[in-house]
């Protein structure tokens, strides 16, 4: 619900700020559209999960190995990225499939059970499922 709540913030700050910028109003009404559609897209894909790409399950096996089970069902072998965000409220995963696809799983504290997520932050700060490191 959080992460909800903070990309429809985020958005609506945006609309308003373009709102507020002196200029051109069809540059305005493209940065404001650009702004809408960001705000669907990422509702979807992150907040209410509802595209085929979307992230539903994060699986890591005991050797190591992630996998991702999207949308629609795929099951799909994942490597976690370094670039992978780690803060108090909030952690970003972000997974390569391949060697070109990328996405991430954004979570919030109110994503998993407290005792999860606090879990799942010291592992990945000591570093222990990061890209170069399986174990």
């Amino acid at each position: 619900m959080r992460l909800l709540l903070s990309l429809a913030l985020v958005h609506l700050g945006a609309l308003i700020i373009v709102a507020l910028v002196p200029g051109y109003a069809l540059l305005r009404l493209w940065l404001a559209a650009l702004i809408v559609l960001s705000a669907a897209w990422h509702l979807a894909v992150q907040g209410w999960r509802r595209l085929p790409g979307s992230i539903m399950e994060v699986m890591r096996s005991d050797a190591g190995d992630w996998e991702l089970v999207l949308a629609t069902g795929e099951v799909l072998p994942a490597r976690l990225l370094a670039s992978s965000f780690i803060g108090q409220h909030l952690v970003i995963l972000n997974f390569a499939l391949g060697h070109w696809r990328r996405l991430s799983l954004p979570l919030a504290t109110d994503s998993l059970e407290a005792e999860v997520m606090r879990q799942l932050r010291a592992q990945l700060r000591a570093g222990r499922w990061g890209e170069n490191n399986r174990g």
